[in-house]
């Protein structure tokens, strides 16, 4: 029965935090920026390929570092949101429904 109550009170803290964190202006506009920049290095990205598409040069590391970062971010603040919003991620009545299933999606 301890460890059960036990379990059940870490199982609150997390959701409590989880919660905080989907819910803060800080995460929203960290998420905000990390889009931007992401925005920015597939612009840089394809300037380099265009720059040298008839060179045999590998592409620059830093691109797929880059790349790794945001696809890392990314899957992170969908599960962090999915586990928020637990089952109504899915649901139809959910007010970001749209953008749920197209994050599911391109992430």
């Amino acid at each position: 029965q301890d460890a059960h109550e036990e379990h059940l009170k870490q199982q609150q803290c997390c959701t409590r935090c989880v919660r905080q964190i989907a819910e803060s202006r800080s995460w929203e506009l960290c998420t905000t920026c990390t889009i931007i920049l992401n925005a920015a290095m597939i612009g840089l990205q394809a300037d380099w390929s265009i720059k040298n598409i008839t060179k045999t040069d590998a592409e620059p590391t830093y691109f797929r570092a880059a790349d790794l970062f945001f696809t890392f971010y990314f899957t992170v603040e969908l599960v962090l949101r999915m586990m928020h919003e637990r089952m109504s991620f899915w649901s139809w009545h959910n007010p970001n429904f749209s953008w749920n299933y197209f994050d599911s999606f391109i992430v």
